[in-house]
C-alpha cells in the first residue's frame, strides 16, 4: 500500500481559495496490480499541541470534524479520503482579515491496512496549511497503469493560492493642482474640468469595497480635501468641488498626501501618492530639497527681526518665492547686506518632518522677498539649512516616502498636464517618482491623462508572488530497491519537442505564449536524468504547468516525485521548499493483452512425499493462461498457522515451463527451528503471483495425525 495526496501544501482552511484536498491510499499486490475491496482505515493523528491560532481541526468534511474513516478500494485499487485544512484566528477588530504573518499548522494521516495473512500495513503522510505567500503544487500522470517499454505523460502544476497572495486592498491620495492656470481652455471645456473627469474615472477604476482614495488640492498652499474614504459619492464629490486659483505649491502638496498616508494608512495596503500638475512649482521649491533649505513657518525659526504674514491665508517664511518664471535658482542671495548677489536653488525646509530632517545652522543669508509681498525692496536676513539637500533626510519628499517601516512606504507617481513643463522639473520629478517605483508621464489631452490614471490604478493593484524554480530529478528511482533513473525511464519526445510549459490564469485565460522545448540533452546529462525549470514568479490565481513524456523501462510500482521539491523566495523574501506529491505508476509486461482477456492463474491439488523423517517434496498443478513470467513463495507453519515462515521464492519467466507444468519444492526440516520437532503437524504454503491476475492466489496443505495429507485449497481471482 502506498499512500499519497495532491497537494501535501496547501491555504488553510479560512482562506477563500481553500479546498479539500484527496488522500489516496493504494493496495497492490507484488507485481503492481490494483487489489479491490480491500478496507482501509484512515486516521488523523494530531500533534500534541496546536499553535496557539489554531482555531479549527482538520476533517475530512467540511461540516464536521472526522479523525477516522473506513473506505474500500475501487477497481484502481485505491481509497479516496477528502481531507479538508484547519483554521487560523484573525484579527476581527480590523476591517481586513489579518494573519500570523507566519501562521503555519500540520498533522499526520495514517492509513492502515491488513494483507492477506491479517498483518497491518502501515502509512504515514505529513499535511501543512498555511494562510501567507506560498504555493500549491499538484502531479498527475496518465495511464497509471502502463506496460513496460510503453509511455506515461506527466503533468506538474504550480498554482499560487496563498491567503497573502490575495490581491492587497489600495490606499491612494489623488492630487490635483488647482493653480490659475487650470481654468485654461485649450483642453476642452478647461483644464480644470478634464482632470476632474479623468479623476473620477479614476475612482471608477478602484475597488472601493476594499480601496480607499483620498484628496489633497494645492495652488499656493496644499489642503487635505478629503482624507482616505471607500465612500466613492464622497471623494467624487470632493473632486466635483475643485476651482482654479492661485500658484504652485507642489512640494507642499507631497508633504500633505505622504503625510496623510502615514498617519492613517493600513499596514496591509499599497499606498501611493498621485500628482497631476499644469505647470512648474513656483512656490516651496523643490520636492528633492535642492540647494538651502529655508525655515518653514515655526515661530522659532522665524526671519530675524520679521513676524510672518498670513495674506491671502498663506503663512510666509522666509523664502524669497519668485511665485513665476523659473522653478530653479529662484533665490538671489547674499553673504552680508553689502555683498554681491547670487542665484541659489532652495525649498521650504519643514519643522515637522521625522529625523533626519537637515538642521537650521547658525549661518546667516541675506535676500529679498519677492512674492507676494516685496517688502519695498528691503533685504532680509535669517538662518538656513544647508545639510538638508539631496538624498539624506526625509526634506527629500521620495526619502519621506519610503521612511520607516516597509508596510508604511509610499510609491509616487506624476502627471504632467496640458502645459509642458520645464526640461528640469520633469528630470526632477522623475527621480522623484523612480526612486519609489513610481514614474513620471507627460499627458496632452484628456484622453491622455485618463490613459495614465488607467495604468496606475492597474499598478496599484499588485499581488504578492513568489519565484520559484524546480529540478525534477530522476537519478535514482525507487521500485523495489533504487535503480539508476536511466534503467527505469527513457525522455521522450513528443510534439515536435519534449517539454511542454505553459501559464494560465485558474479561469483558462492564457498567460504569455505556451513554450515547446527538448530537454533531451539536460536529461543525459552526467547521467543525472533530471528537468530543470525556471519557473519564475508565480502570482494569485496563476498556474504554471509542465507537461512532458517518459518511457517506462522496469516493471513494478514506481513513484514518479520520490526525490523532488520545489525551491522558493516567498513574498517576504524567505527561502521555502513545496515537496512534490508522489505519484505512483504500475507497470506490467503485456498489458495490452491482460486488458483484452484477463489471464487465470489456479494452484491446486497439492501433495507431499516424505522422503525421510526430516525430508519432504512438496508438488501441485500449476494452471496460468498469461504470457508473463509467474512468481511463487513458499511458506511453512509449525504452530497450526498462526505464524508463517517464507522459506523462499523463485520467478519462472520461461512461459512453457509455467503453463500447465506441476509445481515442486524440496524442504529439509533440519534448517527450519523445531522443524523436526514438528514434522508430523507441519502446515506448508504455495503463493503464486503475476502480471494481469488478481494476485496473490494460494494452496496449502496440512499434515497433522501422523502425516496425513489433506487437498490442498483451490483459489481462483480475477
Amino acid at each position: 500500500m502506498v499512500l499519497t495526496a495532491n497537494p501535501t501544501t496547501m491555504p488553510s482552511g479560512d482562506v477563500p481559495v481553500s479546498t479539500s484536498v484527496s488522500v489516496v491510499a493504494k493496495v497492490v499486490d507484488i507485481m503492481g496490480n490494483p487489489v479491490r475491496n480491500m478496507p482501509v482505515h484512515f486516521e488523523i493523528v494530531h500533534p500534541g499541541t496546536y499553535p496557539i491560532a489554531q482555531t479549527k481541526r482538520p476533517s475530512f468534511s467540511q461540516t464536521e470534524n472526522l479523525d477516522t474513516l473506513d473506505i474500500v478500494t475501487d477497481s484502481s485499487g485505491q481509497a479516496v479520503a477528502y481531507f479538508w485544512p484547519g483554521h487560523f484566528e484573525t484579527n476581527s477588530s480590523k476591517s481586513e482579515p489579518e494573519y500570523d504573518p507566519q501562521a503555519t499548522a500540520g498533522c499526520t494521516v495514517q492509513a492502515t491496512w491488513y494483507d492477506e495473512l491479517g498483518y497491518p500495513k502501515v502509512r504515514t503522510l505529513h499535511l501543512e496549511w498555511k494562510n501567507y505567500p506560498w504555493i500549491s503544487v499538484k502531479t498527475s500522470a496518465s495511464p497509471l497503469q502502463v506496460e513496460v517499454n510503453d509511455t506515461v505523460d506527466v503533468k506538474v502544476q504550480i498554482i499560487g493560492d496563498g491567503w497573502a497572495l490575495q490581491p492587497k486592498p489600495i490606499d491612494v491620495i489623488l492630487v490635483i493642482d488647482v493653480s490659475g492656470s487650470m481654468d485654461g481652455t485649450d483642453i476642452s471645456p478647461t483644464r480644470m474640468q478634464a482632470a476632474k473627469n479623468a479623476a473620477k474615472n479614476f475612482v471608477g477604476n478602484m475597488n472601493l469595497s476594499k480601496d480607499r482614495i483620498g484628496l489633497v488640492k494645492f495652488s499656493s498652499k496644499a489642503y487635505l480635501l478629503q482624507g482616505l474614504t471607500n465612500q466613492s459619492t464622497t471623494i467624487n464629490s470632493s473632486i466635483d468641488s475643485l476651482q482654479a486659483i492661485g500658484g504652485t505649491n507642489l512640494r507642499e502638496s507631497l508633504y500633505t498626501a505622504i503625510k496623510h498616508l502615514k498617519e492613517n494608512g493600513r499596514d496591509n495596503a499599497v499606498k501611493a501618492v498621485v500628482v497631476m500638475t499644469d505647470g512648474d512649482w513656483n512656490l516651496h521649491g523643490n520636492p528633492l530639497a535642492v540647494g538651502y533649505g529655508f525655515p518653514d513657518t515655526d515661530p522659532s525659526k522665524t526671519v530675524r527681526y520679521q513676524t510672518y504674514e498670513d495674506d491671502y491665508d498663506i503663512a510666509r517664511s522666509s523664502y524669497p518665492w519668485l511665485a513665476s518664471g523659473s522653478s530653479f535658482n529662484q533665490a538671489n542671495i547674499r553673504d552680508t547686506q553689502t555683498g554681491q548677489s547670487y542665484s541659489v536653488n532652495g525649498y521650504e525646509w519643514y519643522n515637522n518632518l521625522p529625523d533626519p530632517k537637515g538642521s537650521i545652522t547658525s549661518v546667516q543669508k541675506w535676500w529679498y522677498r519677492y512674492y507676494p509681498i516685496n517688502n519695498n525692496g528691503k533685504l532680509m536676513q535669517g538662518y538656513v539649512c544647508n545639510d538638508g539637500d539631496g538624498l539624506n533626510t526625509n526634506q527629500n519628499m521620495s526619502v519621506y516616502a519610503l521612511h520607516g517601516l516597509k508596510n508604511r512606504e509610499v510609491r509616487l507617481y506624476t502627471i504632467g498636464f496640458a502645459q509642458d513643463l520645464n526640461d528640469d522639473v520633469e528630470n526632477a520629478l522623475t527621480i522623484l517618482t523612480t526612486a519609489t517605483k513610481g514614474w513620471y508621464a507627460w499627458a496632452g489631452d484628456e484622453q491622455k491623462l485618463n490613459s495614465l490614471y488607467s495604468q496606475i490604478a492597474g499598478e496599484l493593484k499588485t499581488e504578492a508572488s513568489v519565484d520559484t524554480e524546480m529540478d525534477i530529478s530522476y537519478e535514482n528511482v525507487v521500485i523495489d530497491t533504487t535503480y539508476p533513473g536511466g534503467e527505469v525511464f527513457d525522455y521522450v519526445p513528443f510534439l515536435d519537442k519534449s517539454t511542454y510549459i505553459k501559464s494560465y490564469l485558474t479561469d483558462n485565460t492564457p498567460i504569455g505564449t505556451p513554450i515547446n522545448r527538448d530537454d533531451t540533452q539536460n536529461w543525459t546529462a552526467a547521467n543525472k536524468y533530471t528537468l530543470s525549470f525556471n519557473i519564475g514568479t508565480i502570482k494569485l490565481n496563476q498556474v504554471w504547468e509542465a507537461n512532458y513524456r517518459l518511457r517506462v523501462k522496469k516493471a513494478g510500482n514506481i513513484d514518479l516525485f520520490n526525490k523532488t521539491d520545489i525551491s522558493f523566495l516567498s513574498a517576504d523574501n524567505i527561502p521555502q521548499n513545496v515537496k512534490l506529491p508522489s505519484v505512483f505508476i504500475s507497470a506490467a509486461y503485456n498489458l495490452t493483452n491482460v486488458s483484452i482477456s484477463t489471464p487465470e492463474l489456479n494452484i491446486s491439488k497439492i501433495n507431499v512425499n516424505k522422503i525421510t523423517d526430516y525430508i519432504r517434496e512438496y508438488t501441485w498443478t500449476r494452471n496460468f493462461t498469461g504470457e508473463g513470467p509467474l512468481t511463487e513463495r513458499y511458506w511453512i507453519s509449525v504452530d497450526n498457522g498462526k505464524q508463517w515462515i517464507q522459506l523462499g521464492e523463485k520467478t519462472i519467466g520461461d512461459f512453457d515451463q509455467v503453463r500447465d507444468k506441476d509445481g515442486y519444492y524440496r524442504l529439509d526440516l533440519r534448517t527450519i527451528e523445531k522443524g523436526v520437532e514438528y514434522a508430523d503437524i507441519i502446515k506448508f504454503r504455495v503463493e503464486a503471483l503475476a502480471f494481469g491476475t488478481q494476485s496473490p492466489v494460494r494452496a496449502q496443505i496440512d499434515t497433522d495425525n501422523g502425516g496425513k495429507n489433506k487437498e490442498g485449497v483451490f483459489i481462483k481471482l480475477l
